[in-house]
């Protein structure tokens, strides 16, 4: 067996962890940080801030999957010390990205004479016409002098990125909840995003300027460029799928329903994408590892082995957040923001299958993706665009906002079928005995979500206690034990249970 590289184990360790405090320094700062917002911006101007980073989320698909695609091609200069392909490479990249900012910053002032169409019941004046610019110019900046953090993510070293971030964003956090508190103004608040956002981009940048000395600016290599290109095409079909999933939503409901309905979901959201940040970011440092894994192991048995292994841990740690987090949601916005806030058990519903999904699922396409089939998934991606935007506009028409929720989940089904056949058709030597016992395995542990998750809500539901900050730590604690108890039952003897450690440290291994 070959030996365990000490620098591989060390930066994955240091990138979960700098990312996982990250995340949960940024969860913290967003709860305290949303509930200053609401108190003296209301309700309706975070709709329509929300609104507005959708609408740029929607211009950023200019940026095409670059970075995915850049992100594989990486792989193999720096397995091998290609010093000066990877400079080609960030030149293309540097030069594609400043397109990409001057495209958003023209997009957004064509896009002014629309919003009035876009906000439902909202006057639209000269105010909301200038917040829209300040959110687009905090855009434009966050891809000038950015691309550089792509090189340390591809290189294993994410956590110094995380590092400048964590920092930067608690400084400008604080700076903002004084700014609320003392000023009430929202323009300032703004102003203080866009300040954030160039100082930590200029940091990143240069500690790359200091760290990797053959990066320097030369004329583009136009043979590489369209080498990556054919790669950008395929993986743009993706970008939009998410993009679909992330930012289409807001832009229908605050047309069809409303910017305060808006207001009133996105405090779920919130939770929801940091917990799935959280999660995103610990795995994330596997993936290069996996790349780089992908082009030296041409051991299909073994790779589809690794492959439903990382699924088990993830589905482990559906247990641990997925699960609280749909038995506790409600009664945490409550303490939170306070009852008016509290939206039905069918939107929740709807919110926590995404969830379970998007956590679930996403090895199929982390594989596909290091594994550079970016072009296999382009009619898949954009058939579910369509099917997202269709569905969720149809059901709008008949139950409201819970239309949208409906379309995406409907939408997100398809992709994990999809991508799941897929991944065994073309990484797994069309193993179809292997893919049929995946999907039983995946059965059944949605069935062990389901009655778990019905458990917990009945006990929660009797357990009275009149400190309602101790009563949701008490159903917390009472979640995550009965949940670890019920896991050991089923689980504790299980193959992935026995083999996560050793398949997951096989990963680190250099050939």
């Amino acid at each position: 067996m070959a030996k365990l590289e000490n620098s591989n184990v060390m930066n994955v360790a240091k990138n979960g962890f700098f990312s996982a405090a990250y995340q949960l320094s940024m969860m913290l700062i967003n709860l305290v940080t949303r509930s200053f917002f609401l108190q003296y911006f209301g309700v309706e101007i975070l709709g329509i801030n929300s609104t507005f980073t959708s609408i740029l989320n929607t211009l950023s698909l200019a940026e095409m999957g670059f970075q995915t695609a850049i992100i594989f091609h990486l792989f193999e200069p720096l397995e091998n010390k290609k010093y000066e392909k990877i400079n080609e490479i960030m030149n293309i990249y540097r030069i594609v990205y400043n397109f990409i900012a001057l495209f958003i910053l023209i997009a957004s002032i064509c896009i002014l004479p629309l919003l009035p169409n876009i906000l439902n019941n909202v006057t639209v004046n000269f105010e909301i016409y200038f917040f829209f610019l300040l959110q687009s110019l905090n855009t434009v900046f966050s891809y000038i002098c950015s691309y550089k953090r792509t090189l340390l993510f591809a290189d294993k070293k994410d956590y110094v990125c995380k590092i400048i971030d964590t920092f930067i964003n608690l400084l400008f956090s604080i700076l903002r909840i004084f700014s609320i508190f003392l000023f009430t103004d929202y323009t300032l608040y703004l102003l203080l995003f866009i300040l954030q956002t160039i100082l930590s981009n200029i940091l990143v940048h240069s500690y790359c300027r200091r760290n990797y000395s053959f990066l320097i600016k030369k004329s583009i290599n136009l043979q590489l460029f369209k080498k990556i290109f054919v790669s950008v095409k395929d993986v743009f079909a993706a970008k939009i799928s998410n993009y679909v999933y992330s930012s289409t939503d807001n832009i229908i409901i605050s047309s069809m329903v409303g910017a305060t309905a808006v207001g009133y979901l996105v405090n779920y959201t919130t939770i929801i994408l940091q917990l799935k940040s959280l999660i995103s970011l610990l795995l994330n440092p596997i993936i290069p590892i996996i790349g780089r894994s992908l082009v030296n192991n041409k051991d299909e048995i073994k790779t589809e082995q690794q492959f439903r292994t990382i699924t088990f841990f993830r589905f482990i740690l559906t247990l641990i957040i997925v699960l609280p987090c749909a038995v506790l949601l409600n009664m945490f916005i409550k303490i939170w923001i306070g009852p008016n806030f509290i939206l039905e058990d069918f939107t929740i519903l709807l919110l926590i299958i995404d969830f379970y999904i998007s956590i679930i699922y996403a090895p199929c396409y982390e594989y596909l993706n290091a594994g550079g089939y970016f072009k296999i998934e382009k009619k898949a991606m954009l058939i579910a665009a369509i099917l997202n935007i269709v569905l969720s506009i149809a059901f709008t028409f008949y139950i409201g906002l819970n239309g949208v929720l409906v379309g995406t989940v409907i939408t997100q089904i398809f992709l994990w079928l999809y991508r799941s056949a897929l991944l065994y058709e073309n990484c797994f030597n069309k193993i179809r005995k292997v893919f049929v016992l995946y999907w039983k395995e995946q059965l059944f542990y949605i069935m062990f979500f389901l009655v778990l998750c019905l458990i917990l809500s009945y006990l929660c539901g009797i357990i009275c206690i009149e400190n309602q900050v101790l009563n949701f730590v008490v159903c917390g604690f009472l979640c995550e034990i009965l949940t670890l108890i019920l896991f050991i039952v089923f689980f504790c003897k299980s193959e992935y249970s026995v083999s996560l450690k050793s398949v997951i440290t096989s990963l680190f291994l250099k050939k």
